[in-house]
Parts: C-alpha cells; sequence; structure tokens
C-alpha cells in the first residue's frame, strides 16, 4: 500500500502498436517505479485486445522513462497468427 503523502515521480510511456509509435510529452506521476510498469504492462494489454480479432501478426510495445529521459523498463508482446501460415 502507498502512502497518500508519498513522493511521486513523473514517468512517460512510450506506446508502439507496429504501426504507429507515440512518445509520451506529457507523463504521469505515479508513486512507485512498479505502478509505472504496470501501467505499461497494462497499455500493450489493451493493444492486444484491440488487434486481436483482426488477425496476423503484430508488436506491441511500451517503455517507461524517468524524468531523465532514461528507459527503465520496456515490454514487447507478439501476436503471431499462425492460421496465416498453414
Amino acid at each position: 500500500m502507498v502512502r497518500e503523502d508519498a513522493p511521486v515521480t513523473r514517468y512517460f510511456i512510450d506506446t508502439s502498436n507496429g504501426v504507429v509509435s507515440l512518445a509520451d510529452e506529457v507523463g504521469a506521476d505515479y508513486p512507485t517505479e512498479a505502478m509505472a510498469r504496470t501501467e505499461a504492462l497494462q497499455a500493450v494489454s489493451d493493444m492486444a485486445r484491440d488487434y486481436v480479432q483482426q488477425g496476423g501478426d503484430r508488436e506491441m510495445t511500451a517503455s517507461v522513462r524517468d524524468p531523465a529521459g532514461a528507459v527503465v523498463y520496456a515490454v514487447k508482446l507478439s501476436l503471431l497468427d499462425v492460421t496465416d501460415r498453414q
């Protein structure tokens, strides 16, 4: 549990759906880096949910940057539609 008065850090979550890449220029405040990582995982999960019905291959990514711009976490999910290969 995170205390309500805990200091927060602004993290930036950049995403790509394999076609369009979006750099987060605003960021969001998170009490911990782990919470920013969870948000990145959720972003990739949401993208996958949107594309799974379309079929085909797709690679989605999200990365978390700290206030200095350093990438502190990255997640990649590949959807491989094996029905296209038969």
